[in-house]
C-alpha cells in the first residue's frame, strides 16, 4: 500500500500562474456517487474488481499525461525566460540583436518576392514544419484521429448524461412507489383493523352469526396483503437493477471523460502551436510547404546569405544568455518591435496556464483516484488484500 503513504511533488521549476478553471473536469460528482452505493460496489466481486480497475487505469492514464505535460511545461518556461532576457538587453545590445533581425527579415522578404510571392503560408508556420517536417504526415494522422475521437466522445457523453439523468429520474420514481406501498400497507391493516372492531361491536349488540362478515375481512386482507407485497418487491427488484445501470454509467463517463479532457487538451495546445483550427488546415499548410520546397534550389543564394545572418543572430542571442536562440529566427518582428514582444510573452505565459491547469488536472485525478482506492478499502478492510493485489498487478506506487 505503498502508494497511500507516498507525498506526491511536483519536479519542474513553476513559476506563479492562475488556475483555469475551465480546463478541471467535474470528477468529483461522478467519483462520490459511486460511493453512494458502496455497499453494492464491496458486496458485488465483479463491481468491486471493476471499480478499482477503473482507478487503476485513470491513475496510469493520467501519470503518463503528466510526465509529457512537464516536458511542455518546461519548454513554455525556458520561452519566457528568454523573453525577459532580450527585452532586458542594454541599448547598445539591442541595437546588433535588431541590425541582425532586420537583415534577415530583409533577406526573407527578398526571397518572398522571387520565390514566395504568392505563399498561404507564414514565415513562422514555415519553420515550425521545417522543425517537425520528418514526423508532419504522422501528425496530420494524429490530429485527425483526435478530432474523430473527441467528435465521437462528445456524442457518447452527451448519450450518457442524458441515461443518467433518466436513470435518477426512474430512481426517485421506484422510490416514490416504494414508499406509496407502505403507507398503503398501514393504511390497509388500519381499515381492516376498524372492521375487524365494527363486526365485534355489532356482534356484541345483536348476537347474531359473524362469521361470513369474518372471513370477507380476512379475505380481502390477503388479497390486499399480495397485491401490496408483490408491488413492493418488484419495485425492489427495479430499483436494484436500476442503481446497478447508474453505477455502470457512471464509471463509463469517468473513463470517457479522462480521455477526452487529455485528448482535447492536446488538440488545443498543436492548434494553438500551428495557429489553425482543424487538421484540414494543417494539411493544405503542408501541402503548400511541400510546394515551395521544390522551389528552394533556384533561391540557394538568397537562401545562403538568410542562413548567414541567421547563424550569426544565434551566436549573438547565446552570448547574451539566450538558451534556445533558434526559435527567434521565426520571431523576428518580436526583436525590432517591442510591443510584439510583449505580446509574444502574454501568449505564451496564457499558453503555460492551459499546460498548469491540464497538470494540476490530472495530479488531482491520480489524488482522487487513489484516495477512492483508499476509502473502499476502509469501509471494507475484509476485502483489503485483494483490493490491494489488483493495484500491485498496475505496478502503480
Amino acid at each position: 500500500m505503498r502508494f497511500f503513504n507516498k507525498k506526491e511533488k511536483i519536479s519542474i521549476d513553476e513559476l506563479p500562474v492562475e488556475q483555469n478553471e475551465n480546463e478541471e473536469a467535474d470528477i468529483d460528482t461522478v467519483q462520490e456517487e459511486m460511493f453512494h452505493k458502496d455497499y453494492l460496489i464491496a458486496a458485488n466481486p465483479s463491481k468491486r474488481k471493476q471499480f478499482v480497475e477503473g482507478c487503476c487505469s485513470q491513475i496510469i492514464e493520467a501519470e503518463k499525461r503528466i510526465e509529457e505535460v512537464k516536458q511542455e511545461y518546461r519548454y513554455i518556461n525556458s520561452y519566457i525566460s528568454d523573453v525577459r532576457i532580450i527585452d532586458g538587453l542594454q541599448p547598445q545590445q539591442r541595437v546588433l540583436v535588431e541590425n541582425e533581425a532586420k537583415r534577415i527579415i530583409v533577406f526573407h522578404n527578398d526571397r518572398e518576392e522571387y520565390g514566395r510571392s504568392k505563399s498561404k503560408i507564414s514565415y513562422r508556420q514555415y519553420n515550425q514544419i521545417v522543425e517537425n517536417e520528418e514526423e508532419m504526415k504522422k501528425l496530420i494522422k494524429v490530429l485527425e484521429a483526435d478530432e474523430e475521437y473527441c467528435g465521437k466522445v462528445r456524442t457518447d457523453m452527451r448519450y450518457l448524461e442524458g441515461e443518467k439523468m433518466g436513470l435518477k429520474m426512474e430512481h426517485n420514481e421506484l422510490e416514490l412507489r416504494l414508499e406509496a406501498m407502505t403507507k398503503l400497507g398501514k393504511i390497509s391493516l388500519l381499515a381492516l383493523a376498524v372492521l375487524l372492531f365494527a363486526i365485534w361491536v355489532y356482534y356484541y349488540r345483536t348476537g347474531m352469526d359473524v362469521a361470513n362478515m369474518l372471513y370477507a375481512v380476512v379475505a380481502l386482507g390477503i388479497v390486499l396483503v399480495i397485491i401490496i407485497f408483490t408491488i413492493h418487491q418488484n419495485s425492489l427488484k427495479e430499483l436494484k437493477y436500476n442503481e446497478a445501470r447508474m453505477n455502470r454509467a457512471i464509471s463509463l463517463l469517468n473513463k470517457i471523460k479522462l480521455k477526452y479532457v487529455n485528448v482535447a487538451s492536446r488538440l488545443e495546445y498543436m492548434y494553438d502551436k500551428y495557429e489553425i483550427k482543424s487538421s484540414r488546415q494543417l494539411v493544405k499548410i503542408w501541402n503548400e510547404y511541400v510546394k515551395e520546397e521544390k522551389n528552394r534550389e533556384i533561391y540557394k543564394k538568397t537562401s545562403e546569405k538568410l542562413l548567414e545572418s541567421e547563424e550569426k543572430l544565434v551566436v549573438i542571442l547565446g552570448q547574451y544568455g539566450v538558451k534556445d536562440a533558434e526559435i527567434w529566427l521565426s520571431e523576428t518582428d518580436a526583436l525590432v518591435d517591442r510591443n510584439r514582444l510583449k505580446e509574444l510573452e502574454q501568449k505564451l505565459e496564457k499558453r503555460r496556464d492551459r499546460i498548469k491547469a491540464t497538470l494540476d488536472y490530472n495530479m488531482d485525478v491520480v489524488e482522487k483516484s487513489k484516495a477512492s482506492i483508499k476509502e473502499l478499502i476502509m469501509r471494507n478492510k475484509r476485502y483489503a488484500r485483494e483490493i490491494m493485489d489488483i493495484v500491485d498487478s498496475y505496478h502503480i506506487e
